[in-house]
């Protein structure tokens, strides 16, 4: 008898100690992998060559602070600047739902071509979308869950504005790391008793990946020692340390 025959023969004495031992081993690997696939997605976001431009602008005391909407064309005026949008929260419930199920951002809407290139709508869907200041766009996954189409009407309630905003679907988009938002006017959040004045972010599109380090320094230099201090970090940093909180 070989020590390998040896060894196999006594494994299979008792037919329940080798399946439950061959069993703990097989959860424990998959536990290992699900475990650093997580970890993985968590650390290491996805990334593509419109996010590797942007940059995002909040405050530097803590994301929940506002902004003055006064920073924007000081921030535009920044050499390396291609684009600046205002990017606020709503926190808005659907249909009474217990939970937000899923994020609604205010922007400026004719910039979301140029900031958020990856967003894949029809040109019919875009023009919509820039002209209808109560219009909104939605996420191809958000409109397949709630059976929602181009020109449905949805009503959403702000748990952070007082304030109710009722939309029309503009358009679908897709193709982007996250098919769920909504996004919608930042002027009809503002025009509607949000916090007109304020915003929760700014996004902005650098022209180059050469420029994007002196971009993100001057921003922070340019506010630096003000009543809103911020500060700009590219969309991965951004990422990683909301992640973090």
């Amino acid at each position: 008898m070989t020590i390998g025959s040896f060894i196999l023969k006594n494994a299979l004495r008792n037919k329940r100690r080798a399946t439950l031992s061959i069993l703990s081993v097989a959860v424990s690997l998959f536990l290992l992998v699900t475990l650093q696939v997580a970890l993985r997605e968590l650390t290491l976001p996805p990334e593509d060559i419109g996010a590797a431009l942007r940059v995002v602008v909040r405050s530097r005391v803590s994301i929940a602070n506002l902004l003055p909407a006064r920073q924007r064309p000081i921030i535009e005026r920044i050499p390396g600047v291609e684009a600046v949008s205002p990017f606020s929260w709503f926190g808005g419930k659907f249909r009474n739902e217990e939970n937000i199920s899923f994020a609604q951002f205010a922007m400026e809407p004719t910039k979301l071509r140029s900031i958020f290139g990856e967003a894949k709508m029809s040109p019919e869907e875009y023009e919509a979308f820039e002209k209808d200041q109560t219009s909104c766009i939605l996420g191809k996954i958000t409109a397949d869950k709630y059976h929602l189409k181009r020109g449905d009407r949805v009503t959403i309630t702000s748990t952070i504005y007082p304030c109710t905003l009722d939309f029309k679907i503009a358009g679908i988009y897709s193709g982007t790391i996250d098919d769920r938002n909504m996004l919608f006017h930042h002027k009809y959040l503002d025009e509607s008793g949000g916090s007109d004045g304020w915003v929760g972010m700014w996004w902005v599109k650098v022209r180059s990946i050469d420029e994007m380090q002196r971009v993100t320094d001057a921003i922070n230099k340019t506010f630096a020692n003000t009543s809103s201090e911020v500060r700009a970090e590219t969309e991965r940093a951004f990422q990683l340390s909301f992640i973090s909180m």
